[in-house]
Order: C-alpha cells, then structure tokens, then sequence
C-alpha cells in the first residue's frame, strides 16, 4: 500500500504540478485527460493509489474524467470503501465523485453533513456549492437555508446562491447584501426563509 500511495505522490507531481500551485490556481485536468485516452489502466491504477491515500484530488479527478459503465462501478467500490477517512475534504470530494458517477441522489446526505458540521468553513463553503449539483429536494432547501445563517460570511453567501439556482435566479443583490457582515443574524434567517420559499414554490411545480 505504502508503494502505491509513493507511486500516486510521484505521478501527480508529475501530472498536476506541485501542491502549492494546485492550491493556488487549482488543478488542470486537461493533460489529466489526454494521459487518460493514452493509457487509460495506468491512469486508473494511480488514481486508485491516490484514493488509498485519501488525496481529495484523484477523487476530484474522476468527475473530469470521460469513464465507462465499468470504470464507473470500479471507482464506485473503491470510492465507497475510503469514506472512513477523517479528512472531511477528502469525503467530501469521494461523495461528489459518487454522485456523478453514480447518479444516486441519496449522497446528498453526506454533503448536508458537512455543510452543516462545526469544521472548516472552507469545507462548509463547498458543501453548498456541490448540493448545486443535485436536485433540489424540500430537505436540501431547508439545509441550505439553515446554512444561510452560518457565522461565516462566504458559506452563507454560496448558501444564498445555490438557493437561487434551485430557485431558477440569477442572483438578488438585496439579498445577498441581507448576509454581510454588518447585518444581523435575524436578518440571514429572513433571508434564508424568502430563498427557501423562492426555491420549494419551483421545486414543487416540476
């Protein structure tokens, strides 16, 4: 196991370029993708390293990634096998992979446990953003809304803004200016409400 997690380490320097620059700018998976209709086994054994290792980007990695029905149920398994880790953005990335992969809608659930969870608002920030990818359901509009009220300011607003999106809208400037910094707590529960409201009236209607 320790060679493969090695192996993975060498071969993301090698296809992503070093940390700092992932962190920073975010990843490429352009050259990602040319490797893989080169030698798409090769690629797939070192992702799987990479997800023995609890590396959020080889989980990220397979949502870039044009895979068939069998490469698709294999990531599955080992995907679902590394959702012990600790790393709430490792699992967070593993779930949004299982979503795509899998179409099922009941990984929604993980992703509302970490948006709502006490961690890293940077983690919460996401959460709401990748609910953005599933169906809007009257449960994920209440935990958006619930996140509307976050102490945070970036998670309320990507809160807000996924809302919108369920919503059909482009965005509401007076709402968004309703979560700033120099409002009130009533006033995010206000506007989580109304969104939530905009959001269920369209989710009902399909």
């Amino acid at each position: 196991m320790l060679r493969g997690v090695q192996e993975w380490v060498g071969y993301r320097q090698d296809a992503f370029g070093d940390s700092i620059a992932v962190w920073s700018d975010g990843a490429d998976f352009e050259a990602l993708r040319t490797r893989w209709n080169a030698d798409s086994a090769f690629v797939e054994a070192m992702i799987a390293h990479g997800l023995v290792a609890r590396d959020p980007l080889a989980a990220e990695a397979l949502i870039h990634l044009d895979l068939d029905h069998e490469a698709r149920e294999r990531f599955c398994r080992v995907l679902t096998a590394c959702l012990d880790s600790q790393s709430i953005g490792f699992r967070l990335r593993a779930v949004q992979a299982l979503y795509v992969l899998s179409s099922d809608e009941s990984w929604a659930t993980e992703v509302v446990r970490v948006l709502l969870g006490a961690g890293f608002w940077g983690d919460r920030m996401e959460a709401a953003r990748v609910l953005g990818q599933f169906s809007a359901t009257c449960p994920l509009i209440r935990a958006l809304a619930q996140a509307v009220e976050d102490p945070d300011f970036l998670v309320r607003r990507q809160a807000a803004t996924t809302l919108l999106g369920f919503a059909g809208l482009d965005g509401d400037a007076e709402l968004l200016a309703a979560l700033g910094s120099e409002t009130t707590s009533q006033q995010w529960a206000a506007a989580g409400r109304q969104l939530a409201q905009r959001a269920t009236m369209l989710a009902e209607s399909r």
